[in-house]
């Protein structure tokens, strides 16, 4: 990760894809946790009355 980020940064197109990887990491990390507050929370029963 370390290597390519290196080899690449020359060229600059490294930068571009470690920023472009950490967004979509964070995408996904973000999806994630409103798919499990959806599962979580979702299902609460209705009060019966």
């Amino acid at each position: 990760m370390f290597l390519l980020f290196q080899g690449s940064r020359i060229n600059g197109i490294g930068l571009n894809f470690f920023c472009n990887h950490i967004i979509s990491i964070f995408e996904m990390l973000f999806h994630f946790l409103i798919w499990i507050y959806i599962v979580t929370f979702k299902p609460a029963p209705k009060p019966v009355k």
